[in-house]
């Protein structure tokens, strides 16, 4: 079952490939998901800051945002959801280099269906969820280990420096 009150949020400014997003979501299980659109980068950076969303589509190209322009805000975005970037440019190389600028995954316009974009959701709903629980359990060990009462630490054996070590050891 998806999520309950599942938030998008789409950046994308040509209403026919807008329409055609909405189109496939509704052949999904997440057909019930609340979508925002915006067409301009900048509008939907400051709707993602004001608001809490699960995802964010977002175009390669965009009026207000030239692709390497969108590639660099990619990087610095620090988004708290998943951003998958949809693209007209369907080569090898353009995805992995928005995947290497901080998306957390790319998909060609010419290749969105249904299925495709259910599988999408999924997998980068799930992958957050994992991630966020990876963030948390190492906050949480980094927690215990400088807080533990008894004395932890590293050293280099082949020098004797110490590498770490936690406040009562310190």
């Amino acid at each position: 079952m998806p999520e309950k009150g599942l938030n998008i949020l789409l950046i994308e400014d040509n209403q026919d490939h807008a329409e055609l997003f909405y189109a496939n979501l509704g052949l999904t299980v997440y057909r019930g998901a609340r979508v925002v659109q915006q067409q301009a980068l900048e509008t939907g950076l400051i709707c993602l800051r004001e608001r809490p969303f699960d995802l964010l589509f977002i175009d390669l190209s965009l009026r207000d945002s030239t692709i390497s322009e969108t590639l660099d805000r990619l990087s610095v975005l620090n988004a708290p959801c998943p951003v998958i970037v949809l693209t007209a440019l369907d080569d090898d190389r353009t995805i992995l280099n928005v995947i290497r600028k901080g998306a957390d995954d790319c998909l060609p316009k010419s290749e969105l269906t249904d299925t495709l974009l259910e599988r999408l959701i999924k997998l980068n709903l799930d992958r957050w969820q994992l991630k966020q629980h990876l963030v948390q359990s190492r906050e949480a060990y980094r927690d215990l280990y400088h807080h533990s009462p008894n004395m932890l630490g590293s050293i280099d054996v082949r020098t004797g420096l110490i590498l770490n070590c936690n406040r009562t050891f310190a």
